[in-house]
């Protein structure tokens, strides 16, 4: 196992294309997954005890989304969790962010050229700061249809002083 974790490793470090997540690319960060779920298919690992992670995947095995639950960790471990999960090789190009409040509490989307992560955030009011994330993989075999999120967008090139 050692032997597979180093090879992964060494892998990840020294090669320019993008990487893919899947069940196996997970299993090498999180273990075995707690459980296994029916239809959508999906996979449910340990963080650490107490907070897990639910991965969703297409037909064909592609990881579609994965949902980290609020209420439980801090969200150190939880941006560390998505860093492991889904590494910047992976997310592409960040786009734009999106935060929206409701009272004490609220969401913030970040657009990436692959990914959209969706956190929780907490104004200084909030009582209970544990935050719970999600990230949606955008692809067509996940149902993923471009242009349905008027924020999913590009940043626009900058005018030249020309213009």
């Amino acid at each position: 196992m050692r032997l597979l974790i180093y090879l992964a490793i060494a892998f990840s470090c020294c090669s320019f294309a993008r990487a893919e997540v899947n069940s196996a690319s997970l299993q090498l960060l999180f273990g075995v997954p707690l459980k296994r779920q029916g239809a959508p298919s999906g996979e449910v690992f340990s963080i650490r005890p107490g907070l897990a992670m639910t991965v969703t995947y297409s037909k064909t095995g592609k990881v579609c989304a994965i949902q980290i639950q609020s209420g439980v960790g801090t969200a150190q471990e939880i941006g560390r969790a998505l860093e492991q999960a889904v590494p910047s090789s992976e997310r592409g190009n960040r786009w734009t962010d999106f935060k929206e409040y409701s009272g004490v509490a609220g969401f913030m989307n970040t657009y990436y050229e692959h990914v959209i992560i969706t956190e929780d955030i907490f104004t200084p009011n909030a009582l209970n700061k544990k935050p719970g994330a999600r990230v949606i993989f955008k692809d067509k075999e996940c149902g993923w249809k471009p242009g349905s999120d008027p924020f999913d967008t590009p940043p626009r090139a900058a005018a030249s002083p020309e213009q």
